[in-house]
């Protein structure tokens, strides 16, 4: 029983931490971002935003990556890995969805972005990562937080080399929406389903 509440009381503390640097960075977030578009509004640039900023940030990263079908697209890339980094990744692959809705990018530029925004290398993350180390091991905070931009910049690399080595070893992508999975291009997950349902049904015949 002791271990039960131990246990308990340690997992609502990090648990608490985990929640707390949630609000507090995408509040911070959203601060930043109206305080942008309110000096923008006061000089006349009513667009201005933080993923505007993010996109000239981020700009040489999404060319370098591969995405260089033009500027357009390119700028959007860019956007998107500017969200995912300073915000995270589920926001970010939810305005990809929003980009892919309006077909504003070509196959070739949604898989490197897709490859590109997939991880959890994130300020948000790396937030959470150092509560919950710290609460873990509170001796060694200062080190983790020494460490955790260190973290955030190799991930981050990782997830564009991924991108990089897409864009070089498939020539011809296929960007697969709903509306094209009867092409027969695309992965289906009812043929997957099936296909690995026959391969079970053959290892129990087996037996």
């Amino acid at each position: 029983m002791e271990c039960i509440s131990s246990g308990s009381l340690v997992a609502v503390q990090i648990v608490t931490a985990v929640v707390a640097n949630l609000i507090s960075f995408m509040a911070l977030m959203a601060l930043i971002n109206g305080l942008v578009v309110y000096a923008g509004t006061l000089l006349g640039q009513p667009h201005w935003n933080l993923e505007l900023i993010f996109g000239y940030a981020f700009f040489p990263i999404a060319y370098m990556i591969g995405v260089t079908e033009n500027l357009e697209e390119t700028m959007i890339v860019a956007r998107l890995i500017g969200v995912k980094i300073i915000i995270n990744d589920f926001i970010a692959y939810k305005r990809l969805g929003d980009v892919l809705r309006e077909d504003s990018l070509s196959p070739r530029s949604v898989m490197i972005v897709t490859y590109a925004l997939c991880s959890f290398s994130d300020f948000i993350a790396a937030g959470i990562q150092m509560a919950v180390l710290s609460e873990m091991a509170p001796s060694r905070k200062q080190l983790i937080s020494k460490l955790v931009l260190r973290a955030l910049f190799a991930g981050c690399v990782s997830c564009f080399m991924s991108a990089a080595i897409a864009g070089i070893l498939i020539d011809e992508p296929v960007a697969c929406k709903p509306k094209s999975f009867s092409n027969g291009k695309c992965f289906d997950l009812n043929v997957h389903q099936t296909f690995m349902e026959r391969i079970m049904a053959n290892n129990n015949s087996l037996f």
